[in-house]
C-alpha cells in the first residue's frame, strides 16, 4: 500500500467492476497477479476450494512505464475512487494505486505496477494472451507465467506465504496443466508435428520444478509445480525413457501415482 489504510481491509472487488478495469485498461495495460489467475480459472472451468470467497480481493495491472500515472487515474476514474502514488525515491514495483473507501472498514483497490518480481516487463507483455471481455479487447498474463509469478511470491514474499498464498498456487499448478492439455488437444485434432508441441511447455514447467523455489515450496508448502505436467499427453518416447525418471521425483507422490511409462501400466 502507499500510505496506510487504518484498519481497513480490502474488498473483493465485485466482478462488474472488474469488468469495467479491463475494458478501461484495453491492450496499454497487461492484467497479472491473483485476478490473471482468476481469468485462467473460470477460462478452464475450475473448481475453486470450498470456503474460498475469492481468489484476489484487489485488480493489478502492468504498464510499461513507472512514470505512467496517467494509468493509475484511468482506473480511480472506472472504480469513482481516488489516485494515491508512493514517493518518487521509493524503490518499488508500483506506479500507483486506484482506491475507493467502501465504509469504514473495507477499501476496493487497485494496484497499477510496472514490474513483477522473478519476469522481466517485456517478457510478459511479448507473451501475454490477447482475450474479450464484452467488446473490449485485452491482454492476460500468460498462463505459465502466472504459474512462475505464484511460484515466486510464495517463495520470496513473507505477505504471501499464506493460506491465501499456497491456494493461489496450487490453482496456477492447475492452470498450468489444462493449459498444456489445451495445446495437446489442438494439435491432435488441428494438425501434425514432427516435434511435440507440448515440449517446449513441459521443459518450462520442469525448469521450475528444479529450481530452489520449486524444490524449497515443495518441501515447506506441498505444493508442486511438476504437478502442473500431465504424462498422459506425452506419447511413448524420449521422455518416458530420459525425464520420466527424474521429473516425476519432483511431482506429488499421490499425483505421481496416477501415472506409468507406456506398456508398463498394468
Amino acid at each position: 500500500m502507499v500510505s496506510g489504510r487504518g484498519r481497513k481491509t480490502e474488498a473483493v472487488t465485485p466482478y462488474e467492476t472488474v469488468e469495467r478495469l479491463l475494458a478501461a485498461a484495453g491492450e496499454d495495460m497487461v492484467l497479472v497477479g491473483g485476478q490473471a489467475l482468476a481469468f485462467w480459472v473460470l477460462r478452464y472451468d475450475l473448481v475453486v476450494p470450498e470456503g474460498v470467497a475469492a481468489i484476489s480481493s484487489d485488480t493489478d495491472f502492468l504498464v510499461r512505464s513507472a512514470a505512467d500515472r496517467e494509468a493509475v487515474h484511468r482506473m480511480a476514474r472506472v472504480i469513482h475512487g481516488r489516485a494515491l502514488f508512493p514517493s518518487r525515491r521509493a524503490l518499488t514495483a508500483l506506479v500507483g494505486q486506484a482506491v475507493l473507501d467502501i465504509d469504514e472498514d473495507e477499501f476496493v483497490n487497485v494496484d497499477v505496477i510496472h514490474k513483477v518480481i522473478g519476469i522481466a516487463q517485456k517478457a510478459i507483455r511479448a507473451r501475454a494472451v490477447r482475450a474479450t471481455i464484452g467488446n473490449a479487447s485485452i491482454l492476460v498474463m500468460h498462463p505459465l507465467h502466472v504459474l512462475l509469478s505464484r511460484l515466486t511470491n510464495l517463495h520470496v514474499l513473507t505477505e504471501k506465504q499464506t493460506e491465501k498464498g499456497v491456494m493461489q498456487l496450487q490453482l496456477a499448478v492447475d492452470v498450468g496443466r489444462e493449459f498444456i492439455r489445451a495445446i495437446s488437444y489442438q494439435q491432435q485434432h488441428l494438425g501434425s508435428a514432427t516435434r511435440s508441441p507440448i515440449q517446449p511447455y513441459v521443459s518450462e514447467v520442469e525448469r521450475m520444478a528444479l529450481t530452489d523455489a520449486g524444490r524449497k515450496v515443495a518441501k515447506r508448502f506441498g505444493i508442486h509445480v511438476a504437478d502442473a505436467i500431465d504424462p498422459s499427453s506425452i506419447p511413448a518416447g524420449p521422455f518416458w525413457e530420459r525425464k520420466w525418471p527424474q521429473l516425476s521425483q519432483f511431482m506429488s507422490p499421490s499425483y505421481r501415482e496416477m501415472f506409468a511409462p507406456p506398456g508398463n501400466d498394468s
